[in-house]
């Protein structure tokens, strides 16, 4: 397909807001960047599908080193959810030709819908901490607020109340001064549940990945996105090839997604940096209303 200078920048443009976006709430950005590009650039859903999850290994790479370097990664969790995830997305692509799309879009709005809202009003409900700032004056203030804050993930979380004997093992998880455990045996079923979801919708599932790690298991905001993006980086890595191997792939189109949403990455990683929890939160949420929005417009109105 032959892209017009003008088409060439308006994508570059948006590869880039989307790569801020998606390495600060720990999303992939194919959620964002399929719909947009099938809908008004008119290219084929299968060549938008493989060339995004194939740049996208680029933009989880840059997320990924950031997250790393401050110890924003449970990679503990993330091992325990990729192989049960990876097997179940396989059956779940498996059936999603069995499915009428109408159903498949009406379950991805639905999902993205219900957690935009829960997480908007947990991160209401959090005191407001805004933009860390690191006079010395401020750090007690600092530490207490990140601990109430992980305090508070904590005590919204539903799986992380499951300490039953016979869902041992389970994994510590230490933040600072404070510390919880979850069952390996319920990270395995949340992992089949969304790679099943995710093979089904053909997405990389950070989307769904980090609203759950949060509401689900009690991980902050900051951790929950860090440890989503190494899991996106995984799957697109394994995905991508597919695709690729396959001739689902463009590769005008993979050069550009390929530079500009690492470089927009870039950018999120640094903004990230000086985030507090809450913001974080409040940014995943509007993503996720982005999601469905996106959704609604692009493959329900137009």
């Amino acid at each position: 397909m032959v892209l017009s200078p003008t088409t060439l920048f308006l994508i570059s443009i948006i590869a880039l807001v989307v790569g801020i976006l998606s390495v600060i709430a720990g999303l992939g950005g194919g959620v964002f960047i399929v719909p947009i590009l099938t809908v008004l650039f008119k290219y084929e859903m299968p060549i938008v599908v493989g060339t995004t999850l194939a740049s996208t290994t680029f933009i989880s790479l840059v997320g990924v080193i950031g997250a790393r370097k401050r110890k924003e990664i449970d990679f503990k969790f993330a091992f325990a959810f990729l192989i049960p995830a990876t097997i179940s997305t396989f059956f779940g692509a498996l059936i999603t030709d069995m499915i009428p799309e109408i159903i498949l879009l009406s379950i991805l709005f639905s999902l993205a819908l219900l957690l935009s809202i829960r997480m908007l009003l947990e991160s209401r409900k959090k005191k407001k901490l805004g933009i860390k700032t690191y006079r010395r004056d401020k750090i007690q203030e600092l530490k207490k607020e990140k601990k109430e804050q992980e305090e508070h993930s904590h005590k919204i979380a539903f799986f992380a109340r499951f300490h039953y004997p016979w869902l041992r093992p389970f994994i510590t998880i230490k933040r600072d001064e404070y510390e919880f455990k979850i069952s390996i045996p319920v990270i395995i079923v949340f992992g089949l549940l969304i790679g099943f979801i995710t093979g089904l919708l053909g997405s990389s599932g950070g989307w769904l990945i980090s609203p759950l790690m949060i509401l689900g298991f009690g991980y902050t905001p900051i951790v929950a996105s860090g440890t989503s993006l190494f899991i996106i980086l995984i799957k697109a890595i394994v995905g991508g090839t597919t695709h690729v191997i396959q001739g689902h792939f463009d590769m005008i189109l993979f050069f550009v997604l390929s530079v500009f949403l690492p470089i927009g990455g870039f950018i999120g990683d640094l903004i990230k940096r000086r985030m507090k929890n809450r913001i974080v939160g409040l940014i995943l949420g509007f993503c996720l209303l982005g999601v469905s929005a996106v959704i609604l417009v692009f493959y329900f109105i137009l």
